[in-house]
């Protein structure tokens, strides 16, 4: 379904649509693609060369005809189990009711076939088939006329004008019954042409071609003069042969007036016979297009019922997916816990970690500054033994060179005594005592030297 949190708004000018406005209706996005997306636009009078191809444009559903335009019609808006608007391929919007000044493309009234037209034409084939009729036989019946004297004009003229007054009633009478109907006639007058009263027609027309009939005797009664001749007429004259002419063309014309109408009737009939086939045809086809709806229908229910055992079957999925979730979430929520608490205990010993770091590195930095001060000992100690060690060389030559000057006064001392023996002992002893001390005094020099050097040199190792 449609994400009620975007908004959208129709891109028809002068349609006022928004998905605030009306939160019912569908917005169907228009296509990307260039060539549709400048028909659609086209339609709805809207310029193409300011609207980008990327952006985003929407038409309501006032402008399409869903049931037929839309692919998933019945699973997006009636089963609400599609999740997106599908039209099909080649769909245009063809409505803008809201353009009042533009042509409506399609109009929701459908034409009222012209029944009414056809009945009136079918009403005026009828009249003029019976007009032509009645005036054949008049026709027919004028030129079979004798010719008649000059003297009998007047009568001759009296009595036309009396038949034509009785074919104008004959014609006005077989009208009436005819299907030419008043403009706000009933129904029943427009279908059914037969009399009301059938067995009451026949016996007024009885009636009246006896009532002629007893006219036609009366007027050759009175052209023949009866038992007693009448003054200005004669057996045989004109009059007499007008008047049978007249009444046997009225009688000719009352004749066929049921001729006509029977004529009519089956005109009338046939045609709407006609009709009625051609009503029958339309409405075999509208069954037969029915049939086919109901067929598609039938079959999209029977889609429908196997969308739906699917969807349920997906259903069922899905809450087996979510019961697993659902367990899932709760393993990995003891994980967590259990991850929380290791991390609680990690965070403890990096806290310890971090206390004993900060402790050995200063630990660290007083043993690094013992260490530079015990460099800077032994650097000044090095320097110490190298300048004793300079001594102790200049000192150990000394002492050598003493200790040969020794050796070489105690052999001079000796062969002094050697030959102070011969010149006094007591001169020769006196001199002895003298150089054994400075002898002693020398070596005490040299020996409390070394003790020092050897002190010094278990201060450096040290």
């Amino acid at each position: 379904m449609m994400n009620p949190n975007v908004y959208r708004w129709c891109a028809v000018p002068q349609c006022t649509n928004t998905s605030k406005k009306t939160p019912k209706k569908l917005f169907i996005q228009v296509p990307r693609k260039a060539n549709i997306r400048n028909a659609w636009l086209t339609l709805a009078r809207r310029d193409t060369s300011n609207t980008g191809l990327k952006s985003i444009l929407y038409f309501c559903e006032d402008h399409f005809d869903l049931p037929n335009d839309m692919e998933n019609y019945m699973r997006y808006c009636v089963m609400g189990a599609a999740a997106r608007i599908r039209m099909k391929p080649g769909c245009i919007p063809n409505k803008y009711e809201c353009q009042t000044d533009k042509r409506k493309c399609t109009s929701n009234i459908t034409k009222r076939p012209a029944v009414k037209k056809q009945r009136m034409m079918l009403k005026k084939e009828c009249e003029k088939d019976l007009t032509e009729t009645t005036s054949t036989k008049e026709l027919e019946t004028i030129e079979t006329k004798p010719n008649i004297s000059s003297e009998s004009s007047v009568q001759l003229g009296n009595m036309k004008a009396f038949t034509t007054v009785l074919l104008c009633v004959g014609t006005l009478s077989l009208a009436s019954s005819a299907p030419a109907g008043h403009k706000h006639s009933p129904q029943r007058a427009e279908y059914n042409y037969e009399y009301d009263n059938k067995a009451a027609a026949p016996r007024e027309q009885q009636e009246s071609a006896s009532h002629y009939d007893a006219y036609i005797q009366d007027v050759q009664t009175a052209a023949s003069g009866g038992n007693t001749a009448k003054k200005g007429y004669s057996q045989g004259s004109g009059l007499r042969t007008i008047a049978v002419g007249s009444a046997n063309q009225a009688k000719t014309a009352l004749g066929n007036q049921q001729a006509a109408a029977y004529q009519a009737a089956y005109v009338a009939k046939n045609t709407l016979a006609q009709s009625a086939a051609q009503s029958s045809a339309t409405a075999q086809a509208a069954l037969a297009g029915k049939q086919v709806i109901l067929s598609g229908l039938e079959q999209q229910v029977r889609d429908a019922k196997v969308g739906l055992q699917g969807e349920e079957m997906q259903l069922q999925q899905a809450k087996r997916a979510a019961q697993a979730a659902a367990q899932a979430a709760q393993q990995a929520m003891h994980q967590v816990n259990v991850i929380q608490a290791a991390l609680n205990a990690a965070q403890a010993t990096s806290e310890n970690a971090n206390e004993a770091a900060s402790q050995a590195a200063g630990e660290l930095g007083a043993q690094t500054a013992m260490v530079g001060a015990a460099r800077q000992r032994l650097q000044t100690l090095q320097e110490q033994l190298k300048g004793v060690r300079i001594d102790f060389e200049a000192t150990q030559a000394a002492a050598r060179k003493a200790q040969a000057a020794a050796q070489q006064a105690q052999a001079n001392a000796a062969e002094a005594a050697a030959k102070a023996a011969a010149a006094g002992l007591a001169a020769g002893q006196q001199n002895k005592d003298a150089s054994h001390e400075d002898i002693k005094e020398e070596e005490v020099v040299i020996v409390e030297e070394e003790e020092h050097e050897e002190e010094e040199e278990d201060d450096c190792e040290e």
